[in-house]
């Protein structure tokens, strides 16, 4: 492991007294131990790009940060910008290349500026107000439309699978309960259409002792069906 220390923050910064120093650039140095800046209350700019540095609580008590550069490193976990939330003048944060943005996946922009609302420009590039108002609005997050145009088609290939009986079965539970499905008002008609050659009408009355071989009460007068039987 290797740690950032006075001597070498010295040689940087070409400044003695650590709480004087504004900049400090140790790019590419293979640093994972960077602890030495909470003693840089008033540090405004730090190049730390391409090191091994894993967290982010560092940085929690520089009051007076403007600019970070973080790029290139081992930062796992996306939660870590949390200890960042209090530093007022931070507006320029570059996090690019370091494995907790992969893990964030497309939302990455939207969680970090939810989280640092003041940021004027994020890896390299410039962050809008639009960017801003989506991210505290929680966008980013919706569920893709592909997706109900994925249940649309799954509905759409198991219909095409069912049996004639289930479609039957699918259709009648579609019609309301006062009209009845296709196939019932058809047969309906093919009955009435029975009657009529036979001499019967629409029952609006039942005729008690009607033996009649259509198999429908009517209050036709007495043998005026022709297929009335004797009465008994």
């Amino acid at each position: 492991m290797s740690r950032l220390t006075e001597e070498m923050v010295i040689a940087r910064a070409k400044q003695s007294d650590l709480s004087l120093i504004k900049k400090l650039n140790c790019w590419g140095s293979d640093l994972s131990d960077v602890s030495i800046i909470k003693r840089m209350r008033g540090v405004e700019v730090l190049a730390l790009s391409v090191n091994k540095i894993s967290t982010l609580s560092t940085f929690e008590d520089c009051t007076k940060l403007q600019e970070l550069y973080l790029r290139k490193n081992s930062i796992s976990d996306i939660n870590e910008i949390a200890y960042l939330q209090n530093l007022p003048s931070l507006r320029n944060l570059w996090l690019e290349e370091n494995p907790c943005c992969e893990r964030a996946g497309p939302n990455y922009r939207s969680i970090v500026l939810r989280a640092l609302p003041n940021l004027k420009k994020l890896d390299n590039v410039e962050v809008t107000q639009q960017e801003v108002e989506d991210a505290l609005r929680g966008g980013g997050v919706a569920a893709p439309e592909d997706e109900v145009y994925e249940d649309a088609y799954q509905q759409q290939q198991q219909s095409r699978r069912s049996s004639p009986q289930q479609i039957l079965q699918q259709q009648q539970h579609s019609y309301p309960q006062h009209s009845p499905p296709p196939q019932q008002q058809y047969q309906q008609q093919q009955q009435q259409q029975q009657q009529q050659q036979r001499g019967c009408t629409t029952p609006t009355k039942e005729v008690s002792g009607c033996h009649c071989l259509c198999g429908f009460s009517h209050t036709t007068p007495r043998f005026s069906c022709y297929n009335l039987l004797p009465w008994q």
